[in-house]
């Protein structure tokens, strides 16, 4: 596939982003082992070359090349924990952590704490599990905090030390601050394993 960003989406009454795809990304093979309709729908978000592999040729790719087999359900597997993370933050972690995470995930993808949002603030949102003004909400409330600035697509972490205990990368024990002294970028919500390495004092 061909294309800066795609995304696919379940429930067609409320769109939902369940993934996204970019450009030599490929979507889909799962279909390749069962015959029944495709869950999600795949929505091009800007102009897009789509190149479809016949079942029958994949299968038979699979049977003469056992490197091909190996790549292909390593992909599958890596695809499968990843939606497994993202039920995980989706049902432990709030809508605050999960932002963080996304935005850190953007500067270790880019290499710098200089990130551009790579689609619509509704995609994103979506794809988060939270409402368009949910995610603009807190945006500000991290920039008010002085943890990044946001300029339209532009984002800027300035602190990435303090906003990391706000991410899904801070695994949870449980759905209350470590301690009531905890002053941490995350505020008293913030789900934390270990004061002492997630929720410095200010």
């Amino acid at each position: 596939m061909s294309t800066d960003w795609s995304t696919l989406a379940t429930d067609r009454s409320s769109t939902y982003v369940a993934d996204e795809r970019r450009e030599f990304e490929t979507f889909g093979e799962a279909l390749v082992f069962r015959e029944r309709p495709n869950p999600v729908d795949a929505v091009a978000l800007t102009d897009t070359m789509l190149v479809v592999f016949p079942s029958q040729a994949i299968l038979a790719l699979l049977d003469r090349d056992p490197n091909f087999s190996r790549g292909l359900l390593a992909s599958l597997s890596e695809r499968m924990h990843n939606l497994v993370a993202e039920i995980e933050a989706s049902t432990l972690f709030s809508a605050r952590q999960r932002v963080a995470a996304y935005l850190e995930s953007l500067a270790v993808e880019s290499g710098t704490s200089r990130v551009r949002l790579p689609v619509t603030k509704t995609v994103i949102a979506s794809r988060l599990g939270v409402t368009k003004e949910t995610f603009s909400r807190l945006l500000r409330e991290l920039a008010n905090q002085g943890l990044i600035t946001v300029d339209k697509r532009d984002i800027l972490l300035r602190d990435r030390p303090r906003l990391a205990p706000c991410s899904t990368r801070s695994r949870p024990v449980s759905r209350r601050c470590a301690g009531s002294g905890c002053r941490c970028a995350c505020g008293p919500r913030a789900l934390a394993r270990r004061r002492s390495s997630l929720c410095p004092r200010t």
